[in-house]
């Protein structure tokens, strides 16, 4: 395709349903490259990674990119059903009413609960928490790879981690059977967690949680691993419930 047919490349700094994948910096860098020098706007979708969830305000900033539009929403209304698309002044005066219209955009109770929410963040440096949380998590979690086979990597920035369960660690063969019995027995322990990209745990806590709580969410899953590798986990827990 030629470049002057392209007006925008979109992409997700982490690659959040497709198994929090972090991308080599110079592969961002060299595609930020490509679309100045093609006169390509470069645009990121900070939906899931942004608001503090990877250490910084934004997860673009690990790769020191300054991008020419940005969406967000879920964390921004911590909840409320709110999105903003944030983009160089050139570009956000360019558009002329109703060219970014939406039905429940500008809802007061929305856009104060936004503007608590950032107040929050800041006052409770919860970005500076995620990075520091997010280490101690990640080495937590990159601990227990030596103790269970199936953790075939433990990857991510912040409290943004992907735990990937795999039926052999050279091949990384994905085991979505053994991912699906350690969501339902943590289930059944008192912790919510989800799988991605078959077999992938994603881990993204509350920012706002203490320590005390965070250990907890780890120890549990411990003790849901060693079910598993223990073979404590009657299959039947599957097959009754796919389809999470």
């Amino acid at each position: 395709m030629p470049a002057e047919e392209v007006a925008c490349v979109i992409m997700e700094p982490v690659a959040g349903d497709a198994g929090i994948v972090v991308p080599p910096k110079d592969y961002v860098e060299e595609l930020y490259a490509l679309c100045k020098e093609n006169g390509i706007l470069f645009a990121v979708d900070e939906v899931q990674q942004g608001m503090g969830r990877t250490g910084k305000w934004w997860a673009i900033q690990h790769f020191d990119i300054e991008p020419d539009l940005l969406s967000t929403a879920k964390s921004l209304g911590s909840g409320m059903p709110i999105s903003a698309v944030v983009g160089r002044s050139k570009i956000m005066d360019s558009l002329e009413a109703p060219a970014h219209l939406f039905t429940t955009a500008g809802n007061p109770v929305c856009c104060a609960a936004a503007l608590a929410t950032i107040e929050v963040i800041e006052e409770e440096q919860l970005v500076e928490k995620s990075r520091v949380d997010g280490e101690y998590a990640k080495q937590r979690f990159q601990a227990m790879q030596s103790e269970f086979d199936f953790i075939g990597d433990v990857r991510g920035i912040g409290l943004n981690l992907g735990i990937e369960i795999v039926k052999d660690k050279v091949t990384h063969e994905k085991d979505q059977a053994a991912g699906l019995k350690i969501i339902y027995q943590a289930f059944a322990k008192g912790l919510a967690i989800i799988t991605i990209a078959k077999s992938v745990l994603r881990f993204q806590p509350a920012l706002t949680m203490t320590r005390a709580e965070l250990d907890r969410a780890i120890d549990t899953l411990h003790e849901v691993f060693t079910d598993l590798r223990d073979n404590k986990i009657p299959d039947a827990l599957v097959d009754e419930n796919v389809g999470w």
